[in-house]
This record gives C-alpha cells, structure tokens and sequence, in this order.
C-alpha cells in the first residue's frame, strides 16, 4: 500500500514539473513576441533624414581610412514617400566620386538606393576630404536636396621596394618649436620653420593642419627639389588670450619616414590692461615679433 502511494505522489510531482515548465515555456515566448512588437521600426525611424519627398537613412556617407590607391563603395538607402514617381540624378561630382540612383525613378512609397564610389587614386587631396552633392529630383516639395559624402585618404607607402624607399623625399626641419617668451594680449605673432628635402625624390607639402584657436599657416612652396629649402610660416593672433599658450601646425608630406610633422609655438601672452590701468600708467604698444628664418 505504501508502494503505491508512493508512485501515485512521485506521477502528481512529475505533472507539476511539466506544466511548471510549459508555464516558463510560454512567459518568455510572451515576452518575445510583445518585445518584438515594440522594437518593430516605422519608416520613418529607418528613414530618419526626410528631404521633402525623399527619405534617407543617413545624410552622411562616411568612408573613413582610405589609402590613396584604393576605390571603395558603400550604400545610402532611400524611400519615396511621395504619392508619384521620383526621378534622380546628380549635379557635376568631383573626378574621384561616382553616385548612380538604382532606380533612377523611384515608385510612390518604394525603396531603393544611391551606390557611391570612392575612388583615391583620383584624389589629390591628403587627410580629411568633405564633399557635398546635390541630388536633382522632380520632388514638389524640395527638388534639390544634399547628402556629404567624406573620407581620410591616407598615403599609404607600404608597397614601396627598398629602391624605391631610398629614392624618395626627406624631410628635415631647422627646429620644430619656437619659443616666443612674452607677449601682450592682442600681439601676432609671425615665425618661420625652415625645412630642407634630403631626400632623393620631390618633396610634396600635402595639407597643413591647424589646432586652432588663432594660429594660421602657409607653405611658402608646396613642391621642393633635392637639396632645396623652404619654410612654413606661422601666424598667432593673441587676442582675447591670456596665460600659457601652445599652440601646433601639422605638416603632412609625402616622406615615407616623417608622414607627418608637428609644429609648435609657445609662450605667455599677458592679459590687456583695463582702460583704467592704462589711463594711470599709460598705454602700452606691442611689440611685434618679426618673421625668423
């Protein structure tokens, strides 16, 4: 008697399990199915640039690091959200950009998609490249619309040879840092950074960066010979400054070595006198500082 009781209570327990289970079973398909109902995007969260009739996904196509022989191709999707069909083309583009609408008319509340092509070796730009391009459409709304397209093109020497490594350009600056000591507020200050090539090949001065915040420079020749000189000219405006300043340029050349060289100016810029300072001590000139070569 004992025995059966036992297995008539070991049969209730293993029900109880099994429908414990199915219980768990269907929460978390619940839970799956309501989440999922919730996540479900609307167009226009797919589609969140909304220029007129036509709707794109991102109004920024970029390609990012780029090697200067490279071509790349990326996608931007869009959707008609007018009620006829829209036709696309595109304005004049740079010789390095191709943009072909697919399809070129788009049907009332369809997708498609513009495939862009990034193609470097027809670049002649180094670092960052920004392009704007103008989308023609038949739209009522707004016919002319813009998306940007950018990229970093790198000069990329890791397939030179070693012959073609000992050919090239070098670098070599008389000094990277000028020190201009002190200054009053509102004094520019002008220096200039004489660099020779050592090298064997043309020297090319691709971009010059700057930091900001006032600072300007200029190549006084963007192409130098074996054996030639040159200088970078710096100019700081200190207006509105004050306190220890540093300030930087970068110089991206086309030296395997020295892709890249940083540039800096510093120093203490005193703040102005008040019209009160001055009027009991007089006012004071700044003293410009000339060009160093």
């Amino acid at each position: 008697m004992n025995n059966h009781n036992n297995v008539t209570f070991a049969c209730k327990s293993d029900h109880h399990h099994i429908f414990r289970g199915f219980q768990v079973v269907v929460f978390f398909v619940l839970i799956f199915v309501w989440g999922d109902l919730f996540s479900q995007k609307t167009l226009a969260d797919e589609y969140p640039n909304q220029i007129g009739n036509l709707w794109l996904n991102t109004s920024l196509v970029n390609f990012q690091n780029v090697n200067n022989w490279e071509i790349k191709t990326d996608t931007l999707k869009m959707y008609n959200n007018w009620g006829k069909r829209m036709s696309l083309s595109f304005e004049t583009m740079p010789e390095y950009l191709q943009c072909k609408a697919v399809p070129k008319e788009l049907k009332p509340h369809k997708t498609g998609y513009i495939l862009i092509t990034y193609n470097a070796a027809k670049c002649n730009y180094f670092g960052y490249v920004s392009d704007r391009i103008k989308i023609v459409t038949d739209d009522s709304v707004q016919p002319k619309k813009t998306m940007d397209i950018a990229a970093y093109i790198i000069e990329d020497f890791s397939k030179m040879t070693p012959e073609q490594l000992k050919n090239a350009a070098k670098i070599k600056f008389e000094n990277t840092t000028y020190n201009f000591d002190t200054i009053a507020e509102g004094t520019t200050v002008n220096h200039d950074f004489k660099f020779w090539n050592v090298g064997v090949g043309d020297l090319y001065i691709r971009k010059i960066k700057s930091s900001g915040g006032g600072q300007v420079g200029n190549a006084d020749k963007i192409i130098i010979k074996q054996g030639d000189s040159s200088f970078i000219h710096l100019s700081y405006c200190s207006n509105g400054k004050s306190g220890y300043v540093i300030k930087n340029l970068t110089i991206q050349t086309n030296d395997p070595t020295q892709q890249e060289v940083l540039l800096t100016i510093k120093g203490w810029v005193k703040k102005a006198e008040t019209n009160y300072q001055q009027t009991i001590q007089g006012t004071k000139q700044s003293t410009i500082i000339t060009p160093q070569h």
